[in-house]
């Protein structure tokens, strides 16, 4: 599982103010630890064009990565991945609703801490 997770609105790379309180934590936290790496990967709702989600999860993915060099992790520690809809928190059947607010999870960002190499 993911050592964080940030949730988006629709159509959206804005990091909640609650998000970017907790990467000054994980940046304040690491950044000395050299030997300390970030995976971060950004997610899309399956709905739209699966173009515009891989974009979009890019975008969320470097959002993160940026508030995280703002607060002093070096950017070559941190690796950045966007994989639009492909990878959905949850997977709804085909044809069938998925129930309300499983489809809104899977617009996240997650954030992996690897140790001793770089992601």
């Amino acid at each position: 599982p993911a050592d964080w997770v940030v949730f988006h609105e629709v159509g959206s790379s804005r990091l909640p103010a609650s998000g970017i309180a907790d990467l000054k934590t994980w940046a304040k936290r690491f950044r000395e630890q050299d030997n300390v790496h970030v995976l971060i990967v950004g997610h899309a709702s399956p709905e739209g064009n699966p173009t515009d989600n891989i974009k979009l999860a890019q975008e969320r993915a470097r959002r993160v990565a940026i508030q995280l060099e703002f607060f002093g992790l070096a950017p070559e520690r941190i690796r950045v991945e966007g994989f639009g809809s492909q990878k959905p928190l949850v997977e709804c059947p085909e044809g069938i609703d998925c129930p309300q607010g499983l489809r809104e999870r899977s617009r996240r960002t997650e954030l992996y801490l690897m140790s001793g190499h770089r992601p």
